[in-house]
């Protein structure tokens, strides 16, 4: 659905406040417009353009608007997603597909977001084909927000984990859409295999380039199974620092002024939107009360269609005629 921004429902509707000018000030131009007339005018746009902002509120991202799932893995490749069943635990309705070989240890886990996102954990599991959410283990922090972009953190260290070679696991990334109070559920199949020598067979973006990344301490992360933290996501409060043994791309930093700006933000516990309704109303508290003012101060006639005081008329002799990205480090496949 089409929404009118604030200048186009101004400009498209203003010339419901409009004055018409009394007939002296038609006659000569010279004559110079009352302020007060000057300062209605353009409390009536004000007016107009705040009611628009007022109405005017920004649509969320739902699960519906997405046909891949809005947190998707670049690396390993995700087992599948369907939008009517991302809800459901533990891989979104998927079956377990086809496994990709993967390293035991010194692996990356690459993501890309097409939207902003909230309580983003990334988890594992030794089974092949989970049935059950608690089947899972976290071992990183959990991601508080999350704008639209790129992010990377390595994977587990499956051989400290118990895991050998030719085991099967099972990566889970589970999420919020900004807004929304469920929970959606994507994974991803891996075989293990040895370290030395992998190459990843497909190209991907290894790391953090979004607008926002906050980061939650290991207090405010979300503990699961076998936990095995080791901080290994970003570092707190959203400066990013992704490692990796293959290739030649490194992570790099999301900045530390975003960081904050997502903290600010994140812990205000008021939207954009609400905070945009919220002004926009008070301006026109402010407006109302400039126009029982300019009333009072009879500026202002109402009943008879006449603004402003009245005036002689003034006639004038003579004529009265009318007047995508470069510089960002991409892991490339190998043959």
């Amino acid at each position: 659905m089409y929404i009118f921004s604030t200048w186009e429902w101004a400009v498209n509707y203003s010339h419901l406040f409009y004055i018409p000018p009394s007939p002296q000030y038609q006659c000569n131009s010279s004559i110079p417009v009352p302020i007060h007339k000057m300062l209605f005018h353009a409390v009536a746009l004000t007016f107009a353009s705040s009611l628009a902002a007022a109405v005017s509120v920004t649509r969320r991202a739902a699960i519906t608007d997405f046909n891949t799932s809005p947190i998707e893995f670049t690396w390993p490749p995700a087992r599948g997603f369907t939008n009517s069943n991302a809800t459901a635990a533990p891989c979104g309705g998927v079956a377990s597909g086809v496994r990709t070989s993967y390293p035991i240890s010194g692996g990356d886990i690459a993501l890309t977001q097409q939207t902003d996102l909230e309580n983003v954990n990334i988890l594992y599991t030794n089974q092949s084909n989970p049935t059950k959410f608690h089947a899972f283990n976290s071992y990183s922090d959990s991601i508080l927000n999350i704008s639209a972009g790129h992010f990377c953190q390595q994977a587990p260290d499956f051989a400290n984990l118990g895991f050998q070679v030719g085991d099967d696991a099972t990566l889970l990334i589970i999420y919020q859409l900004e807004g929304v109070e469920r929970y959606f559920y994507h994974c991803a199949d891996i075989n293990l295999v040895e370290s030395s020598g992998f190459n990843a067979p497909v190209s991907y973006v290894c790391g953090n380039y979004t607008s926002t990344l906050d980061v939650a301490s290991d207090e405010e992360s979300l503990h699961l199974g076998s936990d095995s933290n080791s901080n290994s996501t970003s570092g707190s409060h959203g400066t990013s620092a992704t490692t990796s043994s293959t290739g030649t791309g490194t992570g790099s930093s999301s900045g530390s002024a975003a960081s904050e700006s997502a903290v600010a933000s994140s812990g205000s516990g008021i939207s954009a939107a609400a905070g945009g309704g919220i002004g926009a109303a008070v301006t026109i508290v402010v407006i109302a009360l400039l126009l029982v003012g300019a009333y009072f101060a009879r500026w202002i006639t109402i009943g008879a269609g006449t603004f402003g005081r009245k005036n002689n008329i003034v006639l004038n002799d003579g004529d009265h005629s009318s007047v995508s990205s470069a510089g960002v480090p991409i892991k490339h496949a190998h043959a």
